[in-house]
């Protein structure tokens, strides 16, 4: 991969994760992030391939599973063929790890944020630590920084802005 698309790439991971950032605050859109999100995700790391990624994981530690016993049985053969079958698996989970585990919060989202700004919850995010001002603070921030990096989307991010600048 040369250096241009590294630092595409890389910026695309930057633009996914504040993507992902927005949709835990802003509640209400978070479907339209997390579907942002997923067609970015998509360019970077295509389902089927995190797919694949997410079944040799699962391959390499019942590979591992099974070389102990082999170890003990003295099977050599065995042992060699399951290593070697690791070595050739390894490498190419090992590459994508970080990628991979940022698919998994896009293809595999099961969390479901409760509104911060809502008034009736302020109790338990009182409890959380989180600041509803700094919040918003942070909202705004990241939206401003989604309108310069995203201009596909940026007429989304512009009329979201407005609406985080007038919580209290």
């Amino acid at each position: 991969m040369d250096s241009k698309s590294q630092g595409t790439s890389s910026a695309k991971v930057s633009l996914i994760w504040r993507l992902l950032e927005a949709g835990n605050t802003d509640t209400l859109y978070r479907d339209l992030y997390l579907e942002r999100a997923h067609a970015l995700t998509g360019a970077l790391l295509p389902l089927a391939e995190y797919l694949r990624l997410k079944y040799s994981k699962v391959e390499i530690d019942d590979l591992l599973r099974q070389v102990a016993p082999a170890l003990e049985r003295q099977e050599w053969v065995k042992v060699k063929e399951l290593t070697g079958r690791i070595r050739v698996l390894s490498p190419m989970v090992e590459e994508k790890h970080a990628l991979s585990d940022l698919a998994g919060k896009i293809y595999e989202s099961i969390d479901v944020p409760f509104n911060p700004f809502d008034r009736g919850l302020q109790a338990i995010l009182a409890s959380s630590r989180q600041d509803p001002a700094q919040l918003r603070d942070n909202m705004v921030v990241t939206l401003a920084t989604l309108e310069k990096e995203d201009p596909v989307w940026r007429d989304l991010y512009a009329r979201r802005g407005p609406t985080f600048r007038v919580f209290p």
